[in-house]
């Protein structure tokens, strides 16, 4: 018995061993973004508190200041230099909502990759609780989507609110501030269904009774109307964007602790959940 607890033992202290001097895999620490910088595309990943980037199988670790707190961030090119920055929603400790937009530009120094401020802004009295980079309009210039909790002049209640700005000329410039979308959102994320470079606005939207039910509006002229929605679900806790096959499908999460999740694709104004082939 004694040999047997010493080999258990021995065990144990190797895979920790292993673990702990293990190099950095960044497939592994979080899901994984493309972030582009001087002309080339990087594997960007975020641990929790500092940025992994990818150059070519060496693994650079980027720092973020350390009064900084993340509530929520995102990569995008909206200045249209060719360089994809970091918009983060930055938070005080424990709180559910954003205190400022910090916009970070990456820069090579001596062959390291480091970020330079490049723009804040205090949204501490909006209640910022979301952040997105997209393209809701064609244009050709990146819009910013921020989800925030006020109230407005015509829905006095405090309730989530769908905000986008562009950056122009070095600052935030609004674009639209919707009051409401259809009924009450929990989350939101954009999707080019049809792959013409175009986003379009998913909402995963709450009814009365708590039933949620996930919705795509398209933007026409000035706001956005629905194109399609989902069947009623009785839980879903969050929706993203995923791609397969090089195609863009909503992934919405059911049960997260046990990695319950569908794929729903938009099909005849419906968004119905995607069969395995």
């Amino acid at each position: 018995m004694k040999v047997i607890w010493v080999g258990l033992f021995f065990l144990i202290v190797f895979f920790m061993l292993a673990f702990l001097m293990s190099p950095e895999d960044v497939s592994t620490i979080s899901e994984s973004q493309r972030i582009h910088i001087s002309g080339k595309d990087y594997l960007f990943t975020y641990d929790g508190s500092d940025i992994l980037i990818n150059r070519d199988g060496i693994i650079n670790r980027v720092n973020f200041p350390e009064e900084i707190h993340i509530l929520d961030f995102d990569i995008g090119d909206i200045d249209d230099d060719q360089v994809d920055e970091i918009l983060v929603l930055s938070k005080e400790v424990g709180s559910k909502y954003g205190k400022a937009l910090i916009i970070f530009k990456p820069i090579f120094i001596d062959e390291k990759i480091s970020l330079d401020i490049m723009y804040t802004n205090d949204l501490s009295e909006i209640k910022p609780w979301k952040i997105e980079v997209c393209e809701v309009d064609g244009d050709g210039d990146k819009d910013i989507f921020i989800g925030v909790y006020k109230s407005t002049l015509y829905y006095p209640g405090m309730e989530n609110r769908p905000f986008f700005f562009n950056f122009q000329d070095g600052k935030l410039v609004k674009k639209w501030t919707g009051s409401k979308v259809r009924q009450a959102f929990t989350d939101a994320c954009f999707v080019d269904f049809n792959g013409d470079g175009i986003d379009e606005f998913v909402v995963l939207e709450e009814k009365d009774n708590g039933e949620k039910v996930i919705t795509a509006y398209y933007w026409f002229g000035f706001g956005f109307i629905m194109i399609g929605e989902s069947k009623t679900y009785e839980k879903i806790e969050s929706i993203m964007v995923t791609t397969i096959e090089e195609k863009e499908y909503i992934r919405a999460v059911i049960e997260k602790q046990n990695s319950k999740k569908i794929i729903l694709q938009l099909t005849d104004n419906a968004l119905i959940e995607r069969r395995k082939p």
